[in-house]
């Protein structure tokens, strides 16, 4: 697994993409954090799926 920063959202969030060893095309990961609370938001975007894009939010 690799993880890098790619850029800080409109929100504030910094937002990091996550690539898996044998990832299948078309799906795209990426986890948002906010710097000041900690919480981490766990985002999957899919082509396929109508909408796009699933999150996950954990709160600490």
């Amino acid at each position: 697994m690799q993880i890098a920063f790619t850029k800080v959202l409109k929100d504030g969030l910094w937002r990091f993409a996550v690539q898996f060893d044998g990832q299948k095309e078309g799906s795209e990961y990426s986890i948002d954090v906010n710097p000041e609370s900690g919480c981490i938001e766990w985002v999957q975007s899919i082509e396929e799926m109508p909408d796009g894009e699933v999150t996950l939010h954990f709160n600490h």
